[in-house]
């Protein structure tokens, strides 16, 4: 199955890096992993705080872990900004696992730089500016983060053999300056996806803005 898969390829990298579970989330994996891994890590017994979290955190005593997820428009010549942003809640007593997405566009309180998109906190201060700005919109401790890029989504994607996702309807968009170049060209109806073409659909938006693109990527998720 899919997360016998899953388990296999994180046993080996594990036994090739001495490095923390998480810090080499933080370098490869996708939105679509974190979520799956983090549900498999709670329920295999993972042991969290073994992993390294932020400083500050409130992770001890409270049976619940909250994760930052970023997902980064990275550039040559551009820091980027976190242009898909949610929260993933591991709660340790009751064995459930819960995802909150926070459009980009939402509007906040950027510590240090007033009110502005809450995607642009990435850009004027980083993770630590996003976590602190996620932290005062939803009220709650962040004890973990992870940054994801569009080449680790795509990676994880062919490492499951691709995802089962039922296309809702037409998507064609083209942007000539999206670095070297955004085709999205995808046809309504159920399709098997390997890593680049999951990277459209995720990434695809119309009419419906960000919560349009909200929902897909939830579904993708569930997917």
């Amino acid at each position: 199955c899919v997360m016998a898969r899953l388990e296999e390829r994180l046993s080996q990298q594990r036994s090739k890096k001495k490095h923390s579970v998480w810090l080499f989330l933080a370098a490869v994996f996708s939105m679509v992993v974190v979520a799956m891994a983090t549900y498999y890590w709670f329920v295999r017994g993972g042991d969290f705080e073994k992993a390294t979290k932020r400083a500050g955190s409130t992770l001890i005593g409270t049976g619940k872990v909250n994760i930052l997820v970023l997902g980064v428009d990275e550039r040559s010549d551009d820091v980027g900004r976190s242009d898909t942003m949610f929260v993933i809640t591991v709660d340790k007593d009751t064995k459930s696992v819960s995802m909150l997405s926070v459009p980009r566009d939402t509007r906040v309180k950027i510590p240090g730089h007033g009110w502005d998109k809450i995607n642009h906190a990435y850009a004027e201060g980083g993770h630590e500016l996003s976590i602190k700005a996620v932290e005062g919109l939803l009220d709650m401790p962040i004890d973990y983060y992870v940054l994801i890029n569009f080449s680790g989504f795509t990676k994880i994607v062919d490492a499951l053999d691709g995802v089962d996702i039922n296309v809702e309807k037409r998507m064609y968009y083209e942007d000539p300056y999206d670095g070297k170049g955004l085709v999205i060209n995808l046809k309504p109806g159920l399709q098997h996806m390997d890593g680049k073409t999951a990277i459209q659909y995720v990434r695809y938006r119309d009419e419906e803005g960000d919560i349009g693109r909200v929902a897909r990527q939830q579904k993708f998720v569930r997917a």
